[in-house]
């Protein structure tokens, strides 16, 4: 059993877009260069080599 002590409050607010499928690499370029981004976050897993 794992204990843990929580919070009277907690909120998490993160504005992020998830694009996923097999045709999501593709455009990354285009979103990222949408939104200006500068350092993107990305995650991914070794399925997406193929």
């Amino acid at each position: 059993m794992i204990s843990m002590i929580l919070p009277d409050y907690y909120e998490f607010c993160c504005r992020v877009k998830l694009v996923a499928g097999h045709d999501a690499l593709e455009k990354i370029p285009d979103l990222l260069a949408e939104r200006g981004a500068k350092k993107p976050l990305i995650i991914t897993d070794k399925g997406v080599a193929g």
